[in-house]
């Protein structure tokens, strides 16, 4: 209760009488209807005082169910929430004026509970079940559920049956799990359809139906089952095409799919409508990642490598070959694989060592000439008929032809492309721009050719097009007679000296040119040369292509920085003047042999064309040389000290092969990155002899690359030593230049590097020449793999540092005079195999290299987990396909022994492979496991495993059959197609038959995984 208390008093004589307060009026508000929940207001500020103001607010609520305290209960509004349920509440206001006299008003409000409506449950009959007749078939009815209560009432029944058979035998009917006997003895298949009936808390219903397919008088028979194993770092796309799978979402960069590292990820990509998986993964420096393209003749896929952000670091475009990229620094980064165009499955390789592993494709990172492509033109129809490009091709590219003969039935041609905006209208311009926008100006130039390229490979007219590679000489330079030139006395050069010559040999040094008039050299140079340099500015003498082969330099600064004259040393070393009291020797000086310079490098090196015009003019091919210019014959020996990376492309080593079967000899640089030559050019090509360097001690120099392309090693130098004591470093000494400041002088001087070997075994062979001029390259190269030219300074045989040895000069040249009859002998190609942690496949190949009558009598390995599969052939030579299965292995390196046995020598080849720590997010997809027939090939059943991984075949009957599994990323129908996953039992590449007689067979377990082949280094030579 609330009392209102005031003060009484008389007045004062004589005073006025005081004026009556007149009392305040208050206003609650009007009554309000609401909703439970609401926010309810209450409003006294209508209240008013006729001769005065309000001074003071009171708000109680006096009737209902208590709403608890009001908010800002002193003030003219108030607020409070409405209680759930039906309520009549009331509420009083008092106001107090300025004289303290007070009014008193009240509201009502009527709160309602909201109207909610029950939704039904939703039943859930399961699957549909296929049964034999007399079998208890389970009805689960778990799955059921109600989103806005529970569900009280089960109650199953049989709503149908298609034929006239006894209805099962129904129990546990109200229950969520519920059981049917099928009939024991049917005589026709019948389908039952029981109906689930749910009901929930507040009485709503929902029904399902569920088949039972009854199998009256089953065929009986065994059961064949197994578990299947998925490899670790195996991963597959997350949008395959494969309908028994959910797609998810890796299209964009913000959606990459997180890999490990390593991993090799199955996938599929179509240009019409996923043209973009995106993977996300932590690398290292010099790490490789490979794209091996499931259908090529169908599909052109592209591989990036990106930053987190978006930036282009590197890209593999090319047009009918596997792509791969190498990380250059440690990071994570993302990996982009895209359908240019048509569809296939592919595998992604992921953290493999660059090193182990031959590159493929054109990369933006590669050296090569931006807006100049290399084309080959398909023959012509008829006889003289050139072929033309579409015009709207070349016009969209801006082509220009700028060298290359016209009508020459394979002959290469230059042109200058310039596609720019014609290319962005030409192609898909919104992927053009938006590509370009994550590249630097350099890469967006080169993104241009290579997109060129492609465009023109699909002209009918074309056979290949190609970039125009940059190619450089592989030396080092440092500072002033044959006292000094150590290299010689290492491979026997002495001794060969001493023999007599009947012939003499042409020596063709492709290179920077030479200096035609150093004092060593002008009595050793053939009267023909040529300049194949057709960029005025690669060739500073300001003029194309000429006969002339003089070096004016290639310093990218005259007279401040000295010229390499890179082919005046190399071309010393192969025949320098000697017993001439100056300088020093070269490896033929004792021979009349001749140098016969060209000239293809300049200022930056040169080009893939430039070079290619020289070794074509050199070995009689058609070039682009005038009539007047060409060679009466072919030389002996070509010279190629320089390199670049990337693979031999179809211009190269159609070229070279050319070479070898005119009857030239082609000696190239390994390169001097102290990696893989299989991923430089042109030492990874077939029909050339690879030079690999070695030092002072006959070790490999540390810049010197390696791999299973090195044929042979020779002298090449190492500058940071002095072993042999004499106060110099132990480079190689020869013939050169200096350019500064404003005139040529002629002087010696060392550079090391694999372009200084290369000119040490192009002398050997133009002694040998000289010594016996009626020797092929195919006689000297079986010489060389059979020992009889070399020195073995390594592990004994063929070896990735050393090829077949140290070249000697001496021996060769004895070899040369008298040639030995080679016997048959056993060469296997390539002789180590290292399958890292991700590869399983690989080939081997076994040759001849001597007489006929060579037969492999036996091949065997030492360790369950490698199988090879031979060649069938009587001989038993040919191609051996070596497989790994790492299942059931534990963790770490493992190492096996390959041996060939033959009626002559054998052979060991060393295998390695390594196991990753288990990994329990391994996966393929979905697989399909197939049963077949051992004697028809014919699938009899297929059947998907578990989450376990088991897999089991009911009803089979006696008989052999084979398991393999596999998965479906294309969906064609088809399981294990190149850039799927597969396996089978036992394994993949040595399948064993699971024989059926009577009884169950278990245990049948093995791995299905991507089945991935590496090719250590190019074909065997």
């Amino acid at each position: 209760m609330l009392l209102m208390l005031s003060a009484c008093g008389g007045g004062g004589g004589g005073g006025s009488t005081p004026v009556a307060n007149i009392i305040p009026n208050a206003v609650a508000g009007g009554d309000q209807q609401v909703t439970e929940g609401d926010s309810v207001t209450l409003d006294g500020t209508a209240s008013s005082d006729p001769d005065g103001n309000i001074t003071g607010y009171v708000w109680q609520q006096i009737a209902g169910t208590s709403v608890g305290s009001l908010n800002d209960a002193g003030e003219g509004k108030v607020s409070f929430t409405a209680p759930n349920g039906d309520h009549d509440l009331t509420f009083q206001l008092t106001v107090t004026d300025n004289d303290t006299a007070n009014d008193t008003d009240t509201v009502n409000v009527a709160v309602s509970a909201q109207s909610v409506s029950n939704l039904a449950p939703t039943a859930n009959a399961g699957d549909d079940i296929f049964a034999d007749e007399g079998d208890v078939v389970s009805l689960d009815g778990r799955a059921s559920s109600d989103s806005d209560g529970t569900v009280d009432h089960y109650q199953w029944s049989l709503f149908n049956k298609d034929t006239g058979e006894s209805d099962p035998v129904l129990a546990g009917a109200s229950s969520a799990e519920a059981t049917a006997t099928l009939p024991a003895s049917m005589t026709t298949d019948t389908v039952y359809t029981y109906k689930l009936t749910v009901t929930d808390n507040l009485g709503a219903t929902n029904s399902d139906y569920v088949d039972i397919t009854a199998n009256a008088n089953p065929v009986t028979g065994q059961t064949v089952s197994g578990s299947i194993a998925i490899p670790p770092g195996n991963r597959v796309d997350l949008d395959t095409l494969d309908p028994n799978t959910t797609p998810g979402n890796n299209d964009s960069i913000g959606f990459a799919q997180s890999m490990p590292n390593p991993a090799v990820v199955g996938g599929y990509s179509r240009n019409s409508d996923d043209e973009y998986d995106y993977y996300s993964a932590t690398l290292s420096a010099g790490e490789a990642i490979s794209l091996l393209i499931g259908r090529k003749s169908e599909a052109d896929l592209d591989l990036y490598l990106k930053t987190l952000g978006g930036t282009t670091v590197d890209a593999s475009l090319s047009y009918d070959s596997d792509e791969s990229v190498t990380v250059p620094s440690s990071g994570t980064y993302i990996i982009e694989v895209h359908a240019w165009s048509g569809a296939s499955a592919y595998h992604l390789v992921i953290g493999e060592n660059a090193t182990a592993v031959a590159s493929n494709g054109y990369r933006l990172s590669d050296d090569f000439v931006a807006d100049e492509v290399l084309v080959r033109h398909k023959p012509a129809v008829k006889a003289g008929v050139e072929l033309q490009l579409d015009n709207t091709l070349m016009t969209n590219l801006g082509m220009v032809k700028q060298a290359g003969q016209a009508g020459q039935a394979g002959d290469i041609q230059l042109y200058r492309v310039k596609p720019q905006k014609n290319l962005q209208a030409f192609a898909d311009s919104q992927l053009f721009s938006s590509r370009v926008r994550t590249m630097s100006s350099s890469q967006q130039q080169k993104y241009e050719t290579l997109t060129s390229i492609k465009l023109l490979a699909s002209d009918p007219s074309v056979a290949f097009a190609e970039p125009n590679r940059i190619l450089k000489p592989l030396a080092t330079p440092n500072d002033t007679d044959y006292g000094l030139q150590w290299h010689y006395p290492q491979i026997g050069l002495p001794a060969a000296w001493d023999e007599t010559y009947a012939s003499s040999a042409k020596i063709a040094v492709i290179d920077t040119g030479v200096l035609l008039s150093h004092p060593d050299l002008t009595n050793q140079l053939s009267a023909d040369g040529y300049d194949f340099i057709s960029s005025t500015s690669i060739s500073a003498d300001a003029d194309g292509i000429d006969n002339n082969p003089d070096d004016p330099g290639d310093s990218s600064n005259p007279g401040v920085s000295n010229s390499s004259f890179h082919g005046t040393h190399v071309a010393g070393t192969v025949a320098a003047e000697s017993n001439n009291s100056i300088g020093g020797a070269g490896v033929t000086w004792k021979t009349s042999s001749q140098i016969v310079p060209v000239r293809v490098l300049g200022v930056g090196g040169g080009t893939t064309y430039d070079v290619l015009q020289g070794v074509k003019w050199a070995s009689g091919q058609v070039n682009d040389a005038p009539a007047p210019d060409q060679l009466a014959a072919p030389v002996d020996v070509i010279n190629l000290s320089l390199g670049g990376s990337g693979s031999c492309g179809v211009s190269e080593q159609a070229v070279y092969s050319a070479a070898k079967a005119n009857g030239v000899t082609v000696v190239v640089a390994a390169g001097n990155s102290g990696g893989n030559a299989a991923n430089f050019s042109p030492a990874n090509c077939d029909d050339v002899l690879t030079v690999s360097a070695v030092g002072y001690d006959k070790s490999l120099a540390y810049y010197s690359n390696f791999g299973l392309d090195i044929d042979v090693a020779a002298p090449g130098g190492n500058m940071s030593q002095d072993l042999d004591g004499n106060g110099d470093p132990d480079g190689v000494y020869s013939t050169l230049g200096d350019d500064t400041p404003t005139y040529v002088t002629y002087n010696y001087d060392y550079y090391h590097g694999t372009s200084m070997a290369t000119p040490h075994v192009a002398g050997v062979i133009g002694l040998m020449k000289s010594a016996n001029n009626t020797l092929t390259p195919d006689d000297i190269e079986a010489m060389l793999i059979n020992g009889y030219l070399t020195e073995d300074i390594g592990p004994t045989g063929f070896d990735t540092s050393f090829g077949h040895g140290l070249i000697r000069a001496d021996l060769a040249v004895t070899a040369a005079k008298n040639p030995p009859v080679i016997p048959p002998n056993l060469a296997v190609y390539p002789g180590v195999l290292d399958f890292g942690s991700i590869f399983t496949l690989a080939t081997l190949t076994a040759s001849n290299t001597g007489a006929s009558g060579l037969n492999i009598i036996g091949v065997s390995d030492n360790q369950s987990w490698l199988t090879v599969t031979e060649p069938e052939t009587t001989d038993g030579l040919g191609t051996y396909t070596v497989h790994v299965d790492r299942s059931g292995l534990s963790a770490g390196t493992h190492n096996a022994t390959i041996s060939f046995d033959s009626n002559n020598n054998d052979i060991n080849v060393n295998v390695s492979m390594s196991v990753g720590p288990a990994d329990a997010s391994a996966d393929v997809g979905y697989i399909y496991v197939q049963l077949i027939d051992a004697g028809t090939d014919s699938v009899v059943d297929t059947v998907t495993p578990n989450g376990s991984g088991a897999y089991s075949f009911t009803g089979v009957q006696d008989g052999d059959y084979k398991i393999v599994a596999g998965t479906d990323y294309n969906n064609d129908g088809a399981i294990c197609s190149r850039g799927e996953a597969c396996g089978a039992y036992t394994s993949l590449y040595d399948q064993q038959t699971v024989n059926v007689s009577g009884s169950d067979e278990s245990g049948n377990n093995f791995t299905v995984g991507h089945d991935v082949a590496f090719t250590p280094a190019s074909a065997a030579r």
